[in-house]
């Protein structure tokens, strides 16, 4: 299976919802997340001051969207979102 959002990345949640739902065919998922992250590397190392205490948290927004429609029966079609954001400058989509 194929991972658009790892849950393990949100550290210290401060507030979040969910919702879920079918309307006829359709089906619907939607998460969103708002907690405090160290800053890690590509590695998911946490990245250090000079004396090696974790620098200070961000604020993150994580985002997750799921869309289902029934087709003939016997087949479906969806899409996915997930996104985190951090800062104007400091994202990721998928």
């Amino acid at each position: 299976p194929l991972t658009i959002l790892y849950t393990r990345r949100m550290e210290d949640i401060g507030y979040g919802g969910k919702a879920g739902g079918k309307f006829g065919p359709t089906s619907f998922g939607a998460l969103y997340v708002r907690s405090d992250d160290l800053i890690r590397d590509q590695n998911s190392n946490v990245i250090t001051d000079e004396f090696g205490n974790p620098l200070p948290p961000v604020e993150s927004d994580y985002v997750a969207l799921a869309l289902r429609q029934d087709l003939f029966g016997s087949a479906t079609v969806g899409a996915y979102y997930a996104g985190r954001e951090r800062a104007e400058d400091d994202y990721g989509r998928a």
